[in-house]
């Protein structure tokens, strides 16, 4: 029979800088496993080992510990970050043990270019964002638009074509601006080469808890950011 297992969510009590990467980092050498279960690229976490300095926006903070790190399908995922901080890891002769939810939503240029135009349009009321997309893409998902890791790694090609149609003409015709010169063909390639890694990652984490892993769930931001309870409109894109 398998032991109770031990899980622990960590998030911050403000807006999110409270030095959560640290704590993080001293918690995982408790864990089996670290997971990331909303935000995105837009949660700024560094962690000094040594003289080393490790910066994640998108992978767990565990992966400095060679844990192994889930990106859950709450959180939105901008693949060329992603290549970024496994790469740099792979620097320091850190080989990461992830799993990718196929269900996670992907974030493109086009809502990069997006959240720019917004920032512009709503003038004096502009929220401040950090202009990666990340609210554009939880509204595709909430909209039944949005592009998710299986549909880019091996959907039908009619729906990205779709998508990519669809993103041009918000930008041409609500924004009257420029569509990105850009090809969801570059993404496809990222994340093609992570195939062995992209999973169910709820199946993952219920099998993980029956077999006893001790399990981290790393909060991207803080509290009086949260889209329903923080201070909105100043607020993130997600719970």
């Amino acid at each position: 029979m398998a032991r109770i297992m031990s899980t622990l969510v960590l998030v911050g009590l403000q807006w999110g800088d409270e030095g959560k990467g640290k704590i993080i980092d001293v918690l995982a050498k408790r864990f089996d496993i670290v997971a990331r279960f909303q935000g995105g690229s837009n949660a700024g976490h560094t962690i000094k080992v040594g003289n080393k300095t490790f910066k994640f926006r998108l992978l767990p903070s565990g992966a400095v510990r060679r844990k192994t790190v889930v990106i859950g399908n709450g959180v939105v995922i901008d693949p060329i970050v992603l290549k970024e901080e496994v790469k740099q890891l792979a620097e320091h002769n850190i080989n990461v043990n992830m799993v990718i939810s196929e269900r996670a939503h992907i974030i493109t240029k086009y809502q990069i270019e997006i959240d720019g135009l917004q920032e512009v349009l709503k003038g004096k009321s502009k929220v401040g964002t950090t202009k990666r997309g990340i609210g554009p893409t939880y509204a595709d998902k909430v909209s039944r638009v949005g592009l998710r890791v299986c549909d880019l790694v091996a959907g039908d090609p009619s729906d990205l074509e779709f998508f990519e149609h669809l993103q041009n003409l918000r930008i041409s015709r609500l924004y009257s601006a420029k569509s990105p010169d850009f090809d969801l063909a570059t993404l496809r390639e990222i994340m093609q080469s992570y195939s062995s890694y992209i999973g169910d990652a709820g199946e993952f984490i219920i099998n993980a808890i029956r077999n006893g892993k001790n399990i981290l769930f790393e909060g991207a931001q803080g509290t009086l950011l949260d889209i329903d309870h923080g201070t909105y409109p100043y607020v993130t894109s997600s719970n």
